[in-house]
C-alpha cells in the first residue's frame, strides 16, 4: 500500500522532543494507514535512540544535520506549530484526502497574517505564542493540533520506554535496597550558563538536602544530570553527574520516589514514561502551559507575570534583577511542607491500598496478569470485597459500549470489536471516530487491535485473564473477549476474574 513519506525535523531541547514526538503518534494514530514517518532530531546518536527506539511510529530515526531536502513527499518543521517545509500535493491527496485538508490548514496558518509570527524558529523569542496558548486554553501539547482535528490531549498520549532492566539500573548504582529521591539543578546546554532565572538557587537546594534528611533519614537523596551543566549538590547521598548513560538515567528517574526539578527535560521525561509525581518550581514558565496537574507546581506570585520569551537573553538572565527574585522567593521551608504533605497523602492511600493485599497475592498465587496501565487508573483506587476465578459463557457477559448518544450496556456480539473480526472492519474504524471525538487521549487505535489480533493469533497467554464485575460486565479485557468470541463461538467458556467492590454500590 502507498504511504505518503513524511520527514519531520524536531526543534528544541528533550522536553520539547517529547511533546513533538506525542504530537506526531497522535497523528501517525489517526492516519496510520497512509502516513510513514521519518524523524530527523537530536545530533546525539544516543538521545535519539533513547526517545524513538521501538516506537512503532517512527519508521526511522536520523541526526538532523543529516537530513536532506526535496527526499520525501511532506517535510515539516516542527516546535509549537507544523511549519510546512515541501509537500506533493498531488501524492498527499491521492493517497488521503482527509490528511491533504489537514496540511492545506497547516499551510494556511503559517501564512496567515495574524498567526504566521507564531510558526517556526522564530517563535522562541516570541511571548506571544503562550498568550495566544493561554487565551485558547490549551498547552504546549496540544497547542500544534489546530482546530482539535487529530484529537491530542492535554497529557501524554505516547509513552517514553526504558530499555533496561530495573533491577539492574538500581544495583549498579546502589539504588537497590532503599527508596530514593532524585533532583536536579541545572538547565539545558543551549542556556550557556549554571544559574539560568529557571533554576531554584543551588544554595536553595543544599538547604533543602538538611531538611529531607531531618524528616526522612532512610530516604537516599541522588542528584542526577550533566556535569558540565550542574553544579554538585552538597547534602546528596549520591551524586551522579555524568556517570549515568541516557538509558541508566531514564530508569533512575522513572523509579524514583519523588522528582525534584525546574522546567527541563527529566521533568517532561518522568511524566512522558507516566511515572510518579515531581517537585517543578516555576517562574519564567507557566505550568498551565508547560507543566502538569498532577505534580507538585510551586509557582511564585513575585512578579505579575512570567517573562519566559520576553526577550532574546532570556534564558540566560532575569530582565529586571541581578537574581532572580521568582525563584528566590520560594523558600526550602515551604518546598519542604510541600513534600510532607504529598508523603502524608501517600501514607493514607497506602493505608487504604492495604485493603487489597489479599487480592494482590491472590494474583500472584495463581500467576495472574492484570494490564498494569489499566491497573493504576483503574483497579488500584477500588475497594474489593471478594473475588473468584471462573468459567462462564461468552453470550453471558455484557460490555459497555460507546455511541454518538453516550455509553450503553450491550452484549458482545453487539460490540465493534467483534463486528470487526466477523467481517466489519468499518464498525470498528467508525466506533475508533466516535472515542477520538469524545475519548481525547484514549489509548485504542485500529493498528493497536490489529497488532493485539497479530499476537493472539501467536497464541493466547493464560496469565491475562478477562476482568469481570458481578454483574457479568466486562471491566477490562472486552478485545481478548472479542477474539475468543470469534474463534471458538459465543456460546463457548472463558475464564474470567470475577471482582465484587465499592464501585456497584448506588450512592
Amino acid at each position: 500500500m502507498k504511504k505518503v513519506c513524511v520527514a519531520v525535523l524536531l526543534n528544541g531541547g528533550i522536553g520539547t522532543y517529547l511533546m513533538e514526538l506525542n504530537f506526531i503518534k497522535c497523528l501517525y494514530d489517526k492516519y496510520s494507514d497512509d502516513l510513514r514517518f521519518d524523524v530527523f532530531a537530536s545530533n546525539n546518536d544516543a538521545v535519539n535512540e533513547g526517545l524513538m527506539k521501538g516506537q512503532y511510529f517512527v519508521n526511522q530515526y536520523y541526526l538532523r544535520k543529516e537530513f536532506g531536502k526535496n527526499m520525501y513527499d511532506l517535510e515539516i518543521d516542527l516546535n509549537w506549530f507544523v511549519k510546512v517545509v515541501s509537500v506533493d500535493y498531488d501524492r498527499v491527496k491521492q493517497i488521503n484526502h482527509m490528511f491533504y485538508e489537514l496540511v492545506n490548514l497547516w499551510v494556511k496558518f503559517q501564512e496567515n497574517e495574524k498567526t504566521r509570527h507564531l510558526v517556526g524558529n522564530d517563535n522562541r523569542f516570541d511571548p506571544n505564542i503562550w498568550t495566544y496558548a493561554l487565551a485558547r486554553g490549551e498547552n504546549r501539547l496540544n497547542i500544534t493540533d489546530i482546530d482539535g482535528r487529530i484529537g491530542v490531549g492535554k497529557e501524554y498520549d505516547f509513552k517514553l520506554m526504558t530499555n533496561l532492566k530495573k533491577n539492574d539500573v538500581l544495583h549498579k548504582f546502589g539504588l537497590d535496597s532503599n527508596e530514593y529521591i532524585t533532583m536536579q539543578s541545572g538547565v539545558d546546554a543551549a542556556a550557556n550558563t549554571l544559574c539560568a532565572p529557571k533554576q531554584w538557587p543551588h544554595e536553595y537546594y543544599e538547604e533543602l538536602c538538611v531538611l529531607l534528611k531531618e524528616n526522612y533519614p532512610n530516604i537516599l537523596l541522588v542528584q542526577l544530570g550533566e556535569e558540565a551543566n550542574n553544579l554538585p549538590i552538597e547534602g546528596v547521598d549520591k551524586c551522579l553527574l555524568g556517570k549515568t548513560s541516557f538509558e541508566e538515567l531514564k530508569s533512575i528517574l522513572k523509579y524514583a520516589k519523588l522528582h525534584i526539578d525546574g522546567d527541563c527535560g527529566m521533568l517532561h521525561m518522568r511524566k512522558a514514561m507516566h511515572a510518579g509525581t515531581s517537585v517543578a518550581f516555576w517562574g519564567q514558565m507557566s505550568p498551565e502551559i508547560v507543566g502538569y496537574t498532577d505534580d507538585i507546581n510551586i509557582v511564585s506570585k513575585t512578579c505579575p507575570s512570567w517573562c519566559g520569551k520576553l526577550y532574546t537573553g532570556w534564558k540566560q538572565r532575569c530582565p529586571l534583577y541581578n537574581h532572580p527574585k521568582c525563584m528566590y522567593e520560594i523558600k526550602p521551608e515551604y518546598v519542604m511542607q510541600k513534600i510532607k504533605l504529598f508523603f502524608s497523602n501517600r501514607i493514607v492511600v497506602s493505608k487504604l491500598k492495604q485493603k487489597k493485599e489479599d487480592i494482590n497475592l491472590f494474583l500472584e498465587e495463581n500467576n495472574i496478569i492484570i494490564d498494569p496501565e489499566w491497573y493504576e487508573s483503574w483497579f488500584s483506587k477500588q475497594t474489593i470485597f471478594s473475588y473468584e476465578i471462573k468459567d462462564i459463557k461468552i453470550s453471558d457477559l455484557v460490555c459497555k459500549k460507546l455511541t454518538p448518544e453516550g455509553y450503553i450496556i450491550c452484549s458482545v456480539s453487539e460490540m465493534p470489536q467483534y463486528k470487526f473480526l466477523t467481517g466489519d472492519k468499518s464498525v470498528y474504524v467508525e466506533y475508533m471516530r466516535l472515542n477520538d471525538m469524545y475519548n481525547v487521549g484514549h489509548e485504542h487505535s485500529y493498528e493497536k487491535y490489529e497488532l493485539l489480533l497479530a499476537s493472539l493469533e501467536k497464541g493466547v497467554d493464560n496469565k491475562y485473564l478477562v476482568v469481570i464485575d458481578g454483574t457479568d460486565r466486562v471491566l477490562d479485557g472486552a478485545h481478548r473477549v472479542a477474539y475468543m468470541a470469534a474463534k471458538n463461538g459465543l456460546e463457548s467458556n472463558v475464564k474470567v476474574l470475577k471482582i465484587y467492590g465499592n464501585w456497584m454500590i448506588k450512592k
